[in-house]
């Protein structure tokens, strides 16, 4: 039996393991019996590790840290969206309009800020958002855009 962050570790790099209620399968990584990152690919073939953004409980939410943790040190993209079973342009559009959704909510935050320290800390939050949205659409939306034009 692993520990919960080999357990994480070894779903990132598409290995089996299990460690009490986490458990890293061929078809996912389960916190309990509930399925909370999912592998997928790109149309460029990249794999991309999709986590829920759903917070069970305290367990739980400690095994998504875990999985970011191992997601970037293992130097692999991962997003935090509402749908982890995106396999379609539809999926996809679904979850980059999340993604924009969370990153106009962060520059709202920015204008409500009144001290110096904490507007900063706001824009960086709002920039890392932002970014994470265009990452998504660059790496799932835009080929089906750019499809799209090509068959234009």
């Amino acid at each position: 039996m692993s520990t919960n962050r080999e357990t994480a570790t070894a779903f990132v790099q598409g290995r089996t393991a299990y460690a009490g209620h986490l458990s890293a399968t061929v078809w996912g990584l389960y916190s309990y019996s509930t399925k909370i990152a999912n592998h997928t690919t790109t149309k460029r073939g990249q794999d991309v590790i999709l986590l829920t953004v759903r917070d069970y409980s305290a367990t739980t939410i400690r095994h998504k840290s875990h999985t970011r943790t191992a997601a970037y040190r293992e130097g692999c993209y991962m997003f935090e969206v509402p749908n982890i079973e995106a396999h379609t342009e539809s999926d996809h559009r679904g979850n980059y309009q999340y993604l924009r959704e969370e990153a106009e909510a962060a520059r709202e935050a920015i204008a409500r800020t009144r001290k110096e320290s904490t507007r900063e800390r706001a824009e960086k939050v709002w920039q890392r958002a932002h970014n994470t949205a265009n990452k998504y659409y660059n790496l799932f939306v835009l080929p089906y855009d750019t499809e799209r034009a090509n068959q234009e």
